[in-house]
């Protein structure tokens, strides 16, 4: 698919909060070693009985906060692929209610929240798979 993280709007709410679609282990990794993050050789991409899953990395200094949301496509048809990046954007909304310290956020604003994450996220699985089908030097 595609060959690096896919950072996506941090317009959910101001925040320091960042959103990526990584849809290789190759990019994960490289992502890892380029955010300097510790212990990144180790770090399971995906977990071997998923196909999909949240990564939470912070920042320790600024506090911010970065999901990086995993997705092996392979043998999923795009229905499939849109149910997966859903389930992951509720899993990157209860991360942030969770930092936050919110117990209890409204009904719409929770549907608002993971309708927003949802759609960018789509938005940039469908960005990958545009991009990879273009050959260098074509337009």
């Amino acid at each position: 698919m595609n060959n690096k993280v896919s950072w996506v709007s941090r317009s959910i709410i101001e925040s320091p909060y960042c959103i990526g679609l990584c849809l290789s282990e190759d990019a994960y990794r490289r992502e890892l070693k380029r955010l300097k993050v510790k212990g990144w050789e180790v770090e399971d991409w995906i977990p071997c009985d998923s196909d999909a899953c949240v990564q939470t990395l912070a920042n320790q200094d600024s506090g911010e906060q970065c999901f990086i949301v995993c997705l092996d496509a392979k043998g999923h048809n795009r229905n499939e692929v849109i149910g997966l990046l859903v389930h992951e954007a509720v899993h990157v909304w209860q991360e942030i209610i969770d930092s936050i310290g919110e117990t209890n956020p409204s009904d719409e604003f929770e549907a608002y929240a993971i309708q927003r994450i949802s759609l960018t996220l789509i938005g940039a699985y469908d960005m990958a798979k545009k991009s990879k089908g273009k050959k260098k030097g074509c337009k």
